[in-house]
């Protein structure tokens, strides 16, 4: 008997936090053993999938409507060709296109969500074996505007490996780098960024923005650039390469101005990587920074607020490098001072890591065991 197949379906592969989230679990579905294909729209970020070794069947399922019937009976003799066993559906844009996927090839399937939901989300009453949220904080929305069993729920948080070493010196060069990162959508509160460097710009400092990432408001806030003179100081980008962890690291302080949803996948690098970090004081940010221990929380919707968060870094480097020290080893567990959550905060941070273990639990209870397959050498990224 072969090793079970699991099919992720996925929008297109653009430089983001679930871009990013989505190559996680596929490798470590795959080094545990399972067949793994990804049916996702080409993208920027494709090639870390090649890079990975993770097959990428280009689709139609990033298109604006993914649920028209010519896309939809295409998109199911994509999948029937590949004989899955279970499909793993990302994102409530995609969840009435996954119902009828299962529906069609009678198969079981997990519809991930990672953002707040706003109306009923379609669904295969029979086929839906999971709901997967990436923070407990989803939970009440999916279950009484979404309409989906709370039985049903896991949540798995993010989980980036915590970088081993030391990282850099944060902000001891100029000029210093302040950066975002994401997909450039309305949550994000990228504008907000933009503004906050733009009052920043005015302060004689020598500063650079940058922000990571594409989106539906990319050409918005180019122009919000252009408007504020700061075209010389901000560069947004979406690169192809190398791996988030490297370009976050290239950073000095880490941004995220979330309206709604919170710290995700790439906010959870940074701050692993020791960055001193900038969040809104929204949902699972609470859980994740002690404000002024291990990063900085202000009022959302308020780019001076931001501002003077970023000018109280760049004031003290010292307090800020430990500020990020102290986020880095609160996700290690290095500062729990019980010994048996010690013990499994440590396992959490030594592998991808308490992810990776809720991630092949789940899969554990919907199919058969695999074989696991031997190790891949380490990547360099």
């Amino acid at each position: 008997m072969g090793a079970p197949h699991v099919v992720l379906l996925h929008g297109p592969l653009a430089f983001s936090g679930a871009t990013r989230r989505l190559l996680v679990s596929a490798t470590v579905l795959r080094d545990e053993g399972y067949s793994v294909s990804v049916l996702a729209a080409p993208g920027t970020r494709s090639p870390a999938f090649a890079a990975a070794g993770i097959p990428i069947i280009e689709t139609e399922a990033g298109t604006p409507n993914p649920n028209n019937p010519f896309v939809a009976r295409r998109l199911a003799h994509q999948v029937r060709a590949l004989k899955p066993d279970l499909l793993h559906v990302t994102g409530a844009g995609l969840a009435a296109c996954g119902a009828d996927l299962a529906a069609r090839l009678h198969r079981p399937y997990v519809l991930e969500l990672g953002r707040p939901v706003t109306g009923r989300l379609p669904r295969d009453t029979n086929l839906l074996a999971a709901v997967v949220l990436t923070c407990s904080t989803l939970t009440e929305g999916v279950v009484n505007r979404g309409r989906l069993p709370r039985d049903l729920l896991r949540v798995i948080e993010h989980g980036p490996q915590p970088a081993r070493g030391e990282p850099r010196a944060y902000l001891a060069r100029e000029p210093a780098v302040i950066g975002t990162s994401g997909y450039l959508d309305r949550d994000l509160g990228t504008e907000l960024f933009i503004e906050a460097a733009r009052s920043l710009s005015l302060s004689g400092r020598r500063l650079r923005f940058v922000v990571l990432g594409e989106g539906p408001l990319e050409q918005t806030l180019r122009r919000q650039v252009r408007e504020a003179a700061i075209e010389h100081l901000v560069t947004i980008a979406a690169p192809g390469a190398p791996e988030t962890p490297r370009l976050l690291a290239e950073l000095d302080i880490h941004v995220n101005c979330s309206r709604e949803c919170g710290p995700g996948w790439l906010a959870h690098e940074a701050l692993a990587l020791g960055l001193p970090s900038v969040m809104t004081a929204v949902s699972s940010a609470f859980a994740l920074v002690e404000d002024g221990v291990s990063g900085l929380l202000v009022e959302r919707e308020n780019p001076q607020s931001l501002a003077t968060a970023i000018t109280h870094l760049l004031d003290d480097p010292a307090a800020a490098r430990a500020m990020g020290q102290q986020a880095r080893r609160r996700l290690r567990g290095d500062e729990v001072t019980d010994d048996v959550a010690r013990d499994v905060a440590r396992d959490v941070a030594d592998e991808p890591m308490g992810y990776a273990r809720a991630l092949t639990n789940l899969y554990s209870d919907l199919l058969p065991t695999p074989v696991k397959s031997a190790p891949r050498a380490a990547s360099a990224d």
